[in-house]
């Protein structure tokens, strides 16, 4: 609710100078050849589960992407769009005998998309994404999980369609699209292939104001590969059945125990919701009731949650506001928070927070 209101103060000052963004869109030509254009756009992801003390669990994770690019129409039917970004990760993990605090930014993969007009409402594509991103992100020196990299470090095809219909103050878009990985990247691994669909419903309020709202889904395959991070993963169990306790832990782990940081989850006093017996050091008994496993991470799921294929959907609602300022550039901004949001996932828990964007435009 403070997202809204603090938009609504921010868009009020412009509305006694700027023209509306109704009127920009009148005002200029729908043939424009070059589109250049800049996206800011920031998601958080916060933990609201019950944080078990035996698994690796991601904690928060922030993403700040910035966009930018330039859609070229050769015709009205055929285009093409190039869009590069700057990206800024946050990755807060925690573990059951230490936690990951990391930070990593960079350049990300580029991506070249050409679209196809199948009539004034429809259109389809397909696009490129070339592997400019960095994969090999390190904390303190170790590989950084999944979501702390910067790029997939494979070349991926993104066919989709996309819609637009407009029905007086209401606009509708639609969009579906799929990512298919091909090989694998310098890391040994390829990222699961995934598929989106995501609805997008604006209403305007007036000329400045408009409240918007969306359906999403989203659905991804395990991570193909991941000798380096883990051994019998999270996404492997999960295929056989299997729910932890044998498992190797993810690279970050390995590393730290390696380099004598950490010799096992049992070295030191555990701390929520393990016994006496495990407070003392001592690994806990089988499940079975007879003696201490050899393995000393048995009874810790200690695999990356982040390799696991799910599924996610959720609806957002939101306010957005848009300028036009004259010679042809057109500024909007936009924020929101989810009203309903669920998952199938290793990553269950982690759940959207808030979101935000701004977007500016020149067309000629």
């Amino acid at each position: 609710m403070k997202l809204f209101v603090v938009l609504m103060a921010i868009s009020m000052p412009f509305t006694s100078w700027a023209q509306s963004l109704s009127k920009s869109q009148a005002d200029i030509s729908s043939k424009s050849k070059l589109n250049p254009y800049a996206l800011y756009y920031k998601r958080t992801f916060t933990q609201t589960g019950n944080v078990p003390s035996n698994k690796i669990v991601p904690e928060d994770l922030d993403v700040d992407v910035l966009a930018f690019g330039a859609e070229y129409n050769f015709t009205p039917k055929h285009s093409i769009r190039l869009t590069g970004s700057y990206v800024e990760n946050h990755v807060i993990i925690k573990a059951p005998f230490f936690n990951v605090d990391a930070k990593t930014k960079g350049l990300s993969d580029t991506r070249l998309d050409y679209l196809y007009g199948l009539n004034k409402n429809i259109k389809v594509g397909l696009g490129v994404s070339a592997p400019t991103g960095s994969i090999d992100e390190r904390y303190d020196g170790r590989l950084i999980s999944y979501p702390g990299q910067l790029g997939s470090g494979t070349y991926d095809f993104i066919p989709q369609v996309e819609a637009k219909y407009t029905f007086g103050d209401f606009s509708l878009r639609p969009r579906l699209w799929a990512t298919i990985r091909t090989g694998r990247n310098d890391q040994n691994y390829r990222l699961g292939d995934e598929f989106r669909a995501v609805v997008n419903g604006r209403y305007s309020i007036n000329k400045y104001l408009a409240v918007t709202a969306n359906l999403h889904y989203k659905d991804w395959g395990a991570v193909v590969g991941s000798q380096l991070r883990t051994s019998g993963s999270s996404a492997q169990r999960k295929n056989s059945g299997q729910r932890g306790g044998g498992g190797r832990p993810p690279a970050f782990v390995r590393q730290q125990m390696q380099q004598g940081e950490v010799s096992s989850p049992h070295s030191r006093p555990q701390v929520g919701e393990h016994n006496a017996t495990q407070a003392q050091g001592r690994p806990p008994s089988s499940d079975k009731g007879g003696p201490p496993s050899n393995n000393p991470f048995a009874g810790f799921d200690l695999s990356d949650p982040f390799e696991a294929a799910g599924t996610r959907w959720g609806a957002n609602m939101g306010l957005a506001t848009g300028l036009y300022l004259g010679g042809g550039y057109i500024f909007a901004i936009e924020a929101g928070t989810p009203v309903y949001y669920d998952q199938d996932s290793e990553l269950e828990g982690l759940e959207v927070d808030w979101y935000a964007t701004g977007f500016i435009t020149k067309r000629f």
